[in-house]
């Protein structure tokens, strides 16, 4: 009797924890449908407007445009650190291919780095910051991504994600955004 409760404890727990981690990697053919803008967004898009990022104003362009292909990486780095782990330098490889793609050569792309809600806002946003040049300069240097493609912001703990809670890992993350110039 004893076995068979552990046993259906067991299931119970499997059953309600999800089968993937937060943190799963994404692969390169991922990251390239993510970013690869949909037939005609392009078009309608450099047609009407020319997206420019002005440094302080990048949180705007974003609101502004919130059709822009994008993607949410969880790019893992050491604790209190730009230093990326072993998983994220993984994650960061497959950034690297998918950017190289030729369906995404022609295109620049915004690396905005965010954090939980953890730690003070000024140092928040100094960690995102530098998280979000850290991926720089692995696609410029690593990647071989022209660094004229590539431009960062950080937005510290301002940009939380909905649907979690302020403290959870998902929001320690790097999105990528196809700005379609």
């Amino acid at each position: 009797m004893f076995r068979m409760l552990i046993w259906s404890a067991l299931m119970l727990t499997a059953a309600i924890l999800p089968a993937s981690d937060a943190r799963a990697q994404m692969s390169k053919d991922e990251i390239v449908r993510s970013l690869k803008p949909a037939q005609g967004l392009t078009r309608s898009l450099t047609r009407t407007r020319k997206i420019e990022v002005i440094p302080g104003q990048e949180a705007e362009v974003l609101d502004r445009n919130k059709d822009l292909p994008k993607i949410n990486l969880t790019i893992e780095f050491e604790y209190n650190s730009d230093r990326p782990t072993p998983a994220g330098m993984q994650q960061l490889g497959a950034l690297g291919d998918a950017l190289r793609d030729h369906s995404l050569q022609s295109f620049r792309f915004m690396l905005a780095g965010h954090t939980d809600a953890r730690g003070s806002d000024a140092y928040n946003q100094t960690l995102s910051e530098r998280r979000a040049a850290a991926v720089q300069r692995f696609l410029a240097g690593s990647a071989q991504i022209e660094q004229s493609r590539l431009s960062t912001v950080g937005f510290g703990r301002t940009r939380l994600l909905r649907d979690v809670s302020p403290d959870d890992p998902r929001n320690r993350r790097v999105e990528v955004v196809n700005l379609l110039n």
